[in-house]
């Protein structure tokens, strides 16, 4: 049996509770929070042998492995802790919040030979694994573009405190949403060459919270990609897709996240074809996400989405967020 230790009781902890209780011979072995009571009371709730700490050092003995569910800020302190202790660690994304914090994970993972995974849960959805598969067999052809356009109502409300909008913690929508983007990109089209991007803030109760970005990238390929991502949209939708030399393919839906279809236009075609995919975002990509975990963890290799995935992934983010305050491209 293999026990995580579960560090950070926010919104994304039912997710990661929910998802290790449908692996088999994996436990939540602790729960880790600032507030010792209510890490004790959620231990309870799970049961088994699972017990509440107030800090990660308190739990490292009672665990295999450590996923954080805390803000990217306080992510290197526990990933290095728990890497030297010699447990696996899940980080969800960003990686970090600066590039020194995640070349210190990366890099204390490759010298203690440890695992460390991003936890960029979009690359193991049914419909971006279907836009990968789409692209990476051929189908498309030489690829030419890459886009992903998304908007919908902001994280950050008016009148609400939490990480995102407090003084020590805030990474803005380009550090920490941009990074579902990145990781979407990098797995179906590769690495980002370079980025010219254009930021904007627009929370007046916010004002360092970036929440619009509009990014036009040169892929290492040789393609091109754009990103539009709009945080203060009432209206929700988002459009994913590729073209190459010999097609096009579209994902669409509602919201951020929802993958109602994909749209196909090879150059063979009369029409295009329409695949319904329903991938709504749920528990499944969580689960598939520590399945490749517990893998890596019981086979020592790296995993899919690794910890220096997660840096590459950052230094695109703040790439976007030099390209708005020099007006410049930069390479990445």
């Amino acid at each position: 049996m293999i026990g995580v230790a579960l560090v950070g009781t926010g919104g994304v902890f039912e997710l990661h509770e929910k998802a290790i209780s449908r692996i088999k011979d994996v436990e939540i072995s602790a729960v880790v929070s600032r507030e010792k009571a209510r890490a004790e009371s959620i231990a309870a709730r799970i049961g088994g042998n699972c017990r509440g700490f107030g800090s990660l050092t308190e739990a490292l003995p009672c665990c295999d492995a450590v996923t954080l569910c805390t803000p990217p800020a306080a992510h290197r302190s526990d990933t290095v802790e728990a890497l030297k202790a010699g447990k696996a660690v899940l980080v969800e994304k960003p990686i970090a919040q600066t590039m020194a914090d995640a070349i210190d994970m990366v890099e204390t993972a490759e010298k203690t030979g440890g695992i460390l995974m991003t936890g960029f849960n979009n690359c193991f959805r049914g419909g971006f694994k279907f836009l990968h598969d789409f692209i990476q067999d051929g189908s498309l052809g030489t690829m030419n573009s890459f886009f992903i356009h998304r908007q919908s109502g902001s994280m950050v409300k008016e009148g609400v405190s939490n990480w995102r909008n407090s003084n020590t913690a805030v990474c803005g929508h380009s550090i920490e949403s941009l990074s579902h983007d990145i990781s979407v990109l990098r797995y179906c089209a590769g690495d980002v060459k370079a980025v010219k991007a254009y930021t904007l803030n627009t929370l007046p109760y916010a004002p360092s919270y970036d929440n619009t970005a509009v990014v036009a990238m040169q892929l290492a390929s040789g393609a091109v990609a754009s990103l539009y991502s709009d945080w203060n949209s009432p209206l929700g939708y988002n459009w994913r897709g590729a073209s190459g030399s010999k097609g096009a393919i579209m994902l669409s839906g509602q919201g951020n996240w929802e993958i109602k279809e994909a749209r196909i236009r090879t150059t063979d075609m009369e029409h295009d074809e329409i695949r319904i995919l329903n991938d709504n975002l749920d528990v499944t990509c969580y689960v598939r996400e520590y399945e490749e975990f517990i893998s890596a963890i019981q086979s020592g290799k790296t995993p899919s989405q690794s910890g220096r995935d997660g840096l590459k992934t950052l230094a695109v983010s703040l790439a976007i967020l030099e390209s708005q305050a020099t007006g410049k491209e930069i390479a990445v």
